[in-house]
């Protein structure tokens, strides 16, 4: 059941992401560290057509599976946010298509901060266009407000001077694709010490029995585990590429710092 649970999140995830495929956000992830003052997003419209966007914050917490959830008031009396000490400008964007515009972040540093991490999220609305509008009348939607596209992005304070967390690789398994052994996704579970957020990237290599190179069979992108999870976990992809044979399984999460990567975390299995 926990695996059909996190496989359905993933689906989701990479469903929401293609329906924004008309807007390019970068960086996908804002940390501040202890001097940094600064930071910029930058948006690139790739429609055909000129967009709106609103800008605005939104407070939400992670789940194991990587997936948000909006806070309610009353968890946001527990939870450090960083909204509260960062101006956005512009709030509201037009671009034509192909138009890219920079929206900066100020931060204003209170007296009182403790030394840990705060975190918001920055999200980004396209509002419909007079066609749109048009045509949601036409067709008797009384309700558009629900259609409108957005996607949102982690702004994290980190003042504590911790980079990494102590994270571990606890599990690793093969989930072979319904009706097809050879190929599947990688199922990894993480452990981690509750406060600090961990950012990186999984790789997963392959050397089949009989071999002594490891090839690249997976590789997921922009992983965070964020500071409020003890525990997380997340799929990978096979390649199809490479047939699923007895073998050696390796799994690394690799976090980047002192100009370049480096492995934080590392599990191996057998494949049978």
């Amino acid at each position: 059941m926990r695996f059909t649970i996190l496989m359905l999140s993933v689906i989701t995830f990479f469903t929401t992401y293609k329906a924004h495929a008309d807007l390019l956000i970068t960086p996908t992830l804002i940390k501040f560290e202890e001097r940094d003052r600064v930071k910029e997003v930058i948006l690139l419209n790739t429609s055909s057509s000129t967009r709106k966007y609103t800008v605005e914050w939104l407070q939400q917490e992670q789940k194991p599976g990587g997936q948000y959830h909006v806070m309610s008031e009353s968890q946001l009396e527990e939870f450090s946010t960083a909204s509260e000490y960062l101006r956005v400008s512009p709030r509201r964007v037009t671009l034509a298509p192909g138009e890219n515009q920079r929206v900066k972040l100020l931060l204003r540093r209170s007296a009182d901060m403790k030394k840990q991490e705060y975190r918001s999220h920055l999200k980004f609305t396209a509002l419909p266009t007079e066609t749109e509008e048009e045509e949601s009348v036409t067709s008797g939607v009384a309700i558009r407000l629900k259609s409108l596209i957005s996607y949102s992005i982690p702004v994290v304070l980190n003042f504590d001077g911790k980079k990494d967390a102590d994270l571990k690789i606890e599990q690793v398994n093969f989930l072979p694709s319904t009706g097809n052994s050879r190929h599947g996704n990688i199922y990894v579970s993480f452990q981690k010490p509750l406060g600090n957020s961990v950012f990186g990237d999984l790789v997963a290599k392959f050397k089949k029995d009989g071999s002594s190179e490891f090839v690249p069979v997976g590789f997921l992108n922009g992983v965070n585990i964020f500071h409020e999870n003890e525990q997380a976990e997340r799929l990978i992809s096979w390649s199809q590429n490479v047939p699923v044979e007895p073998g050696t399984l390796s799994v690394e999460f690799n976090s980047l710092g002192n100009g370049g990567r480096f492995v934080v975390a590392e599990k191996r299995i057998a494949l049978n």
